[in-house]
């Protein structure tokens, strides 16, 4: 039981902590992968397929120039572009799905 104890102290001293210092949870030194070069920035910024999308899965387009994204129910074809990207349901993965279910 003092084990008990000393685990919900020390959580109770973690919560207090947070409170004053919300970066408590951010590992210190990380940095970024070997060859990134500046700062990271989005390919795509712009308005998702429908209003309820959350995507589960993404993949690399067959052509270089587009990105799969997938969610519960279907597969979308982000094709990027100079001027941000468009939103095209993915035809060849929608027929390659039903061929096998």
């Amino acid at each position: 039981s003092v084990f008990v104890i000393l685990v919900w102290t020390a959580g109770f001293l973690w919560c207090v902590a947070r409170v004053w210092d919300n970066d408590i949870d951010v590992p210190v030194g990380i940095r970024p992968p070997v060859g990134m070069q500046g700062e990271v920035e989005p390919i795509f910024v712009g308005p998702w397929p429908h209003a309820f999308f959350t995507p589960r899965g993404l993949a690399c387009g067959g052509d270089g120039g587009s990105l799969l994204v997938a969610e519960d129910y279907g597969v979308y074809d982000l094709v990027l572009g100079d001027e941000g990207g468009v939103w095209r349901p993915a035809e060849e993965v929608r027929q390659c799905l039903a061929e096998a279910p």
